[in-house]
């Protein structure tokens, strides 16, 4: 804990280069934040998912969501946490992408959130192997990384579900979610 404290000590003490003309070292720098936002967005979730494990707020007659909120977090950043907390185990994949900082909560909870939606739907349930790599191809997944938006990730997901050809208001004949709401290239 006194790592965790000493670090976040010296993050408080970073500012903003003063002599950086082209803006290039302040860039570097914002890109380095957001991956460590993401991180912090993962390390959060994790902890709430190992809170749940020990049903730490069961004991107090409470859920893992409210005790989040009691601890100062907002209550939509309680419920992405918890929601994401949940479904982690069986998202190994994304667990380990948002891991690293390559993807944020908002878009690791637009996946958790479209794989609940697909399960909730599908008359059979998803295989360990449709949790971990899914059953699309490499390039049909690609777009879905850190500068999805998360009502993208969700039109994917949709597109997954009844496959691009069966959800043309959603996406376009490549796979990628349309901003129109037609099926026409980008």
């Amino acid at each position: 804990m006194a790592e965790l404290t000493t670090l976040l000590d010296q993050l408080i003490e970073i500012t903003p280069p003063t002599d950086d003309p082209t803006g290039r070292t302040t860039f570097e720098q914002l890109d380095t934040w957001r991956l460590i936002g993401n991180v912090a967005d993962h390390q959060i979730a994790t902890h709430a998912e190992k809170l749940d494990d020990l049903h730490v707020a069961q004991k107090a007659g409470s859920t893992t969501k409210r005790l989040l909120i009691e601890m100062g977090f907002a209550p939509a950043v309680s419920t992405r946490a918890t929601r994401i907390a949940e479904n982690y185990s069986s998202l190994s994949k994304v667990e380990a992408c948002a891991a690293d900082g390559r993807l944020s909560a908002d878009v690791v909870d637009a996946i958790v959130r479209g794989i609940t939606t697909i399960e909730k739907r599908s008359p059979t349930q998803l295989s360990d192997d449709d949790h971990a790599i899914g059953p699309y191809p490499p390039t049909t997944a690609a777009p879905c990384d850190s500068t999805t938006s998360p009502p993208d990730t969700d039109a994917r997901a949709a597109g997954f579900r009844y496959g691009s050809s069966q959800a043309p208001r959603l996406l376009n004949q490549q796979g990628y979610p349309t901003s129109a709401g037609t099926a026409s290239d980008p």
